[in-house]
This record gives C-alpha cells, structure tokens and sequence, in this order.
C-alpha cells in the first residue's frame, strides 16, 4: 500500500511541476509579448513533505490502514474456517453424500471468499483514491490562490 503511496505521490509531484513551469512560461511569454521586462519566478510543491506533514491526510490514511487490518482479520478467520471444512472432508470416504455435501460447500466457500476479498481490496483502494485526490486537490487550489495573490 505504501508503495502505491508513493507512486501517485510522484506522479502528482510530477503533475504539479509540469503545472507550475507551464503556467510561469505562459505567463513569460504574456509579458515578453507586451514588452515588459520577464521576470523568472520558478516555485517547487514538494508534495511528499505535504503528505507526511498533511494531519488530515495521516488521520484518513490511518483510518484506511484500521479498516484493512480489520478486513484482513475477517478474511484469516474466514480463511480457517474453510481450512477446518478441508480437514474434515479429509476424514470422509470419497463419493459419499456427506462428502460430496462438503466439498461442495468448501467450494462455494471458497468462491464467496475470494470475490469478497477482491471486493473489500478494490473498496480499500477506491477510498485510498479519494484521499490523495482531497489532498492533491487541496494543495492545487491553495498553489492557485498562491500563485493569483503574487
């Protein structure tokens, strides 16, 4: 998860200075069009400082990291109890009823377990999503207005 992290961290570090640079040459050219001096004024958002210091954004992301520990340990206890179900059709002769019953079961078990932990993995990830976009949208209005007062 952290390294995910990081690589929307860099990629949006990359957005921003590719923003702020093209916004400073627009602006360079504006005013070598209207024949007043350029002045060069390059600014740098380091946006992983930003994420390590952002107290909203820790509090989101250690919510998020609560509610994956606590997925995951729905999903062990789930998993041991399909293991439990494995070790009992172990002890049951081949072909019978009751045999065939829980192999059919562990299957099904096993089914539903696998599509909610790659329901509850998308869901987690849906939400990290949403937490780097607040703040990766935060900080783009604040550059904004930043940037528009100077």
């Amino acid at each position: 998860m952290k390294n995910r992290i990081l690589k929307s961290v860099l990629g949006i570090r990359a957005f921003l200075l590719v923003a702020i640079i093209s916004s400073l040459v627009a602006a360079k050219q504006a005013d070598a069009q209207n024949g007043t001096p350029v002045q060069s004024r390059i600014a740098v958002v380091d946006i992983k400082y930003i994420l390590e210091n952002h107290n909203r954004f820790k509090q989101a992301m250690e919510g998020l990291k609560t509610q994956f520990d606590q997925a995951g340990e729905q999903l062990k206890a789930e998993r041991l109890q399909i293991n439990d179900m494995e070790m009992k059709l172990r002890e049951l002769k081949p072909s019978t009823p009751d045999f065939n019953q829980l192999d059919e079961n562990i299957n099904r078990a096993k089914a539903e377990w696998t599509l909610k932990a790659n329901k509850q993995k998308k869901e987690i990830r849906k939400t990290e999503s949403q937490i780097l976009w607040k703040v990766y949208y935060e900080v783009k209005t604040e550059t904004k207005l930043y940037c528009d007062d100077q």
